[in-house]
């Protein structure tokens, strides 16, 4: 093993090591949770295995795996960077609707304006 991949996979183990800490202190977010735990198993996997990448990378007809990586990694963020434009775009209508909700429950009448000897509407 080169001192490269020493490296990144004790960070990735102290990575998985702090998630599955995170995952038994907090019952919320479980599907988020085991999707964060398979991409940290995945990326040791590649760091540990590097041909397995070259492999599947011949296998889908890209000759190289490190072309393989930077493919997969551009989409995914043009995934993610759309998902992410979509749920802002979300909260900016939820947002919206609450910010007018509060202004109609902010609204109080006016209190009548006291009668003046001048105003002939009695």
């Amino acid at each position: 093993m080169t001192l490269f991949q020493w490296l990144s996979l004790s960070f990735l183990a102290c990575l998985l090591l702090v998630e599955l800490w995170q995952a038994a202190r907090s019952s919320s977010l479980r599907n988020v949770w085991w999707l964060r735990i398979a991409v940290w198993l995945v990326t040791a996997a590649a760091i540990a295995r590097p041909e397995w990448i070259t492999w599947l990378g011949l296998t889908l007809g890209i000759e190289r795996g490190a072309d393989l990586v930077t493919y997969g990694a551009v989409l995914l963020l043009l995934i993610t960077s759309l998902y992410f434009y979509a749920r802002y775009l979300r909260l900016q209508q939820q947002i919206t609707v609450l910010t007018r909700r509060l202004a109609q429950l902010e609204v109080r009448p006016r209190p009548p304006l006291p009668h003046q000897p001048w105003d002939e509407r009695k």
